[in-house]
C-alpha cells in the first residue's frame, strides 16, 4: 500500500510539471487541467511556405502583401493556393506572374469590377476567352470586334499568353496593353518590379490619380501610353531629366493634366511621339522641342498654350505631324515650317496667329491636311505656290481676315476635297476654273443671294459675313 501512496504522489508531481509553461521574466505560470481544450483559433498558423512566398513578394514588390484585402495580399493567395501551375519559390517566372495576378486585382477593385474581356475563368469555365477589341468606327463612336480563342487572365496557362500581357523571347514579360477594357484604380507603382518593362500602354480606361513619378525610372521603358483617362495632376519632373531618356512614345492625351512643359523636354533625345492633347496644360511650348531630332508625331491640340511657335521647329525634319489646335498662340507663322518636307499634316487652327501666310509653307509638298482656320491672319493667299501641294485634301483658311482675290491655281489642286475660304474678306467671284475641279465640300462667302461678296456656282454653303451663318446650297 505505502508503495502506491508513493507512486502517486510522484505522478501528481509529473503532471504539475508537465502542464507548467514559462512566463515573461522567468515566471512560472500553471495551467490548471480543470476542463477540457480550449479551442484551436479561427485561423490556423500561417505555414512555412505562405512565410516563404509573402516574404519574397514584401522584399520584392510591397509589404502590402500581409495586408489582407488588397491586391498584394488576394495576388499571393492565388499565387499559392489556386494556380494550377504552382511555382516553385526560386522559378524564374514567380515574381512576373504574381505581378501579372497583381495587376489584375488592382485594376478591377479586387475582381469586383471585372474588364470587359478575358477575366479569370469561373467554375465551368476554361482557359479561352473571346476578347473584345477596342476601337473606332467611321463616326468616332467606339466599336468592339470580337476576337476569339484568346487566353484569359489568372489561368492555367502561362502568364505570356494571357490577352494583353507582352512577352520578349517568348518567356520575359516586357509590357502590357489592356485598351479600352474598364480597367479602374490608380497606375500601381508596384509595375517597377517588371525588371524589362518596355510599354504600358492601357489608353481608354478608367484610371484615376497622377502619374508616378517612378514611372520615369523604368529603365527599359520605351512607350508610356495612357490617353483617354481620368489621370489628373501635372507631368512629373522626373520624365523631364535623363532618367526617361529612353522614351520613344508618350501619350498622356486626353486626360485632365495640368501645369506646364518642362524646357527639359528637350533631353528626351529619342523621342518620336509626344501626345498631350485635350489637357489643361498652360505656358508656352518649350524651344527646346526642337532639340527632339527624331520628333515623327506632335499632338498638343486642345489645351491653353501660348506665346509663340518656334522658328527652331523648323529644324525638326522628321515631323510628320504637328496639330496645336485650340490653344492660345499668338505671333506669325514661322516660314521655317517649308522646310518640314516629310509633313503631312499641319493644324494649327483656332489660336491667335496674325500676319500673313508664309508662301514657304507651300514646300511641304506632302501635306494632305493644312489647318488654319479660326485664327486673326491677314494678307492674301499665295497663288502659284499653291500648285506645289499636289497630296493636300483638306484647306481650310476660314475665320481670318484674308483680302485679295481669290486664286485660280486652287482648281489645280489635284487631291483637295474640302476647301474652306468663308468669313475672310476676299473680293470678286470664285473662277469658273475652281468649279471644275468638282470640289464636294466647298464653302465661300456666297451669301446673301442678292449681292454676295464672293459669287459662287459651285459651292455646298455659302455664308453670310454679317450674321456668320453657312447654309448649304
Amino acid at each position: 500500500i505505502g508503495g502506491c501512496i508513493i507512486f502517486f504522489i510522484i505522478l501528481i508531481v509529473l503532471i504539475s510539471v508537465a502542464v507548467t509553461n514559462g512566463g515573461e521574466n522567468g515566471e512560472v505560470v500553471k495551467v490548471l487541467l480543470t476542463g477540457p481544450p480550449t479551442q484551436p483559433p479561427t485561423a490556423p498558423p500561417t505555414s512555412t511556405r505562405e512565410n516563404i512566398y509573402r516574404n519574397y513578394f514584401a522584399e520584392e514588390v510591397s509589404e502590402l502583401v500581409y495586408q489582407e484585402s488588397s491586391p498584394h495580399y488576394l495576388a499571393a493567395n492565388w499565387i499559392m493556393y489556386e494556380d494550377p501551375q504552382q511555382l516553385e519559390i526560386d522559378s524564374p517566372r514567380l515574381l512576373q506572374r504574381y505581378l501579372l495576378a497583381f495587376w489584375y486585382f488592382h485594376t478591377s477593385d479586387l475582381g469586383k469590377s471585372p474588364w470587359i474581356s478575358c477575366n479569370p475563368p469561373k467554375s465551368g469555365e476554361n482557359d479561352t476567352c473571346t476578347f473584345l477589341k477596342f476601337g473606332r468606327g467611321e463616326d468616332n463612336t467606339i466599336v468592339y470586334e470580337e476576337v476569339p480563342n484568346k487566353i484569359r487572365w489568372l489561368s492555367s496557362q502561362h502568364e505570356c499568353g494571357w490577352e494583353g500581357a507582352i512577352c520578349g523571347s517568348g518567356t520575359t514579360v516586357v509590357g502590357i496593353r489592356s485598351v479600352g477594357q474598364n480597367l479602374t484604380g490608380t497606375l500601381p507603382t508596384e509595375m517597377r518590379a517588371l525588371p524589362f518593362l518596355q510599354a504600358l500602354q492601357v489608353n481608354y480606361n478608367l484610371f484615376t490619380g497622377t502619374i508616378p513619378a517612378v514611372y520615369a525610372n523604368f529603365k527599359h521603358l520605351l512607350a508610356l501610353e495612357v490617353h483617354g483617362n481620368l489621370l489628373t495632376g501635372e507631368v512629373p519632373e522626373t520624365f523631364f531629366n535623363q532618367d526617361a531618356k529612353g522614351l520613344i512614345t508618350f501619350n498622356v492625351g486626353d486626360n485632365t493634366l495640368s501645369g506646364t512643359i518642362d524646357s527639359r523636354i528637350g533631353q528626351l533625345t529619342d523621342l518620336k511621339g509626344l501626345h498631350i492633347f485635350n489637357n489643361f496644360f498652360s505656358g508656352p511650348i518649350p524651344q527646346e522641342v526642337a532639340n527632339l531630332e527624331y520628333l515623327t508625331y506632335v499632338r498638343m491640340s486642345g489645351n491653353q498654350f501660348s506665346g509663340r511657335l518656334s522658328s527652331r521647329f523648323g529644324s525638326l525634319r522628321q515631323l510628320v505631324e504637328f496639330q496645336c489646335s485650340n490653344n492660345r498662340i499668338s505671333g506669325m507663322i514661322p516660314s521655317e515650317f517649308g522646310r518640314l518636307r516629310r509633313m503631312t499634316d499641319l493644324r494649327i487652327d483656332s489660336n491667335k496667329l496674325s500676319g500673313t501666310i508664309p508662301p514657304e509653307l507651300f514646300d511641304m509638298t506632302k501635306t494632305t491636311y493644312l489647318l488654319l482656320d479660326k485664327n486673326t491672319l491677314t494678307g492674301s493667299l499665295p497663288s502659284t505656290e499653291l500648285l506645289q501641294m499636289t497630296d493636300l485634301i483638306v484647306f481650310r483658311v476660314s475665320y481670318n481676315q484674308l483680302t485679295g482675290t481669290i486664286p485660280t491655281e486652287l482648281g489645280g489642286m489635284p487631291s483637295l476635297l474640302l476647301l474652306h475660304l468663308h468669313l475672310n474678306q476676299f473680293t470678286g467671284p470664285l473662277n469658273d476654273t475652281v468649279c471644275e475641279a468638282g470640289m464636294p465640300y466647298l464653302q465661300l462667302d456666297c451669301s446673301p443671294l442678292d449681292s454676295p461678296p464672293n459669287p459662287c456656282n459651285c459651292c455646298s454653303a455659302c455664308c453670310d459675313r454679317s450674321t456668320e451663318v453657312c447654309l448649304s446650297t
